[in-house]
């Protein structure tokens, strides 16, 4: 089953699907590839796809106006599905993807797409799932449950940060983040994650590492402005290693007293003074 070229070019949405939806509805379909159509204006998702088998969706454009409800890209559980080069814009209060699992079966690819809006991950079910080489922006803060790779977040909301993580053992790699506030961050309860060869812009703060054990931070450039570049609180058992910091009026790094870290070795400031006050097993 294909569909390929179906469009709703009226941009003013007064010609739209008398049920509000978009370019489809997949609900229990195997094998459908959903290619180069143009939505504009739906009122509910503009693609839609629960507890579908084999699903492609490559090459569309959805692009809902101020006036519209629902999501971009829904996916509520789907097996072995790949959303890739697709161009999806929704007011900035709506999720431009959104992805609800229960399944630890869900298997869904994500990669190469340009997302204008909400990103959410929902029901906690993500371990077969991918979100890669995409270009986000978004207004407000972006959870991350996953390892991701290649992504490109710019969150421009006043105030807010950028990307946190919300789950241990994953790998956040070759990602750019830049946000007004702090733009990534590792909170209390997370441990063991991976966060390496990234670039880390914020308007007030660049990385920040708070109450993790046994994590890596490796091959970032950390900036910040009014605090640290790279900052650690409270860590354990941590990898501190080859990163860049910079910031205008804070620290490039900063690492509290009440961190023991590992090893630390191969950092290198750029701009601010440096603040390494934690206890370290190697340290060079």
């Amino acid at each position: 089953m294909k569909l390929n070229g179906w469009g709703n070019e009226d941009e003013s949405g007064t010609n739209g699907t008398n049920d509000g939806s978009g370019i489809a509805t997949l609900i229990k379909l195997k094998k459908v590839t959903i290619t180069n159509n143009v939505v504009y204006a739906c009122y509910r998702a503009g693609l839609y796809i629960k507890d579908s088998y084999d699903i492609v969706a490559t090459g569309n454009i959805i692009n809902k106006t101020n006036t519209s409800v629902g999501e971009g890209i829904y996916v509520d559980t789907g097996f072995i599905v790949f959303i890739s080069n697709n161009s999806i814009s929704v007011p900035e209060t709506l999720p431009s993807f959104k992805l609800y699992s229960l399944s630890s079966n869900t298997m869904v690819n994500v990669s190469n797409n340009y997302f204008n809006g909400l990103i959410e991950f929902a029901g906690g079910a993500y371990t077969k799932c991918e979100f890669n080489y995409n270009n986000v922006r978004t207004k407000n803060q972006v959870n991350i449950p996953i390892s991701i790779t290649g992504n490109k977040f710019e969150i421009y909301g006043g105030g807010q940060n950028g990307v946190y993580l919300t789950a241990s053992h994953i790998t956040f790699k070759d990602n750019y983040v830049s946000a007004a506030n702090y733009a990534l961050i590792s909170p209390s309860g997370i441990n063991g994650v991976n966060i390496i060869d990234n670039t880390i812009i914020g308007g007030n703060g660049g990385i920040r590492i708070d109450s993790n054990y046994y994590s890596k931070i490796s091959g970032n450039y950390g900036s910040g402005v009014g605090s640290a570049g790279i900052h650690l609180l409270a860590c354990g058992s941590c990898e501190l290693s080859s990163n860049k910091a910079s910031s205008v009026s804070g620290n490039s790094f900063r690492v509290e007293s009440t961190c023991t870290l590992t090893n630390k070795w191969g950092n290198y400031v750029i701009a601010g003074p440096s603040d390494y006050a934690g206890t370290y097993g190697i340290n060079y």
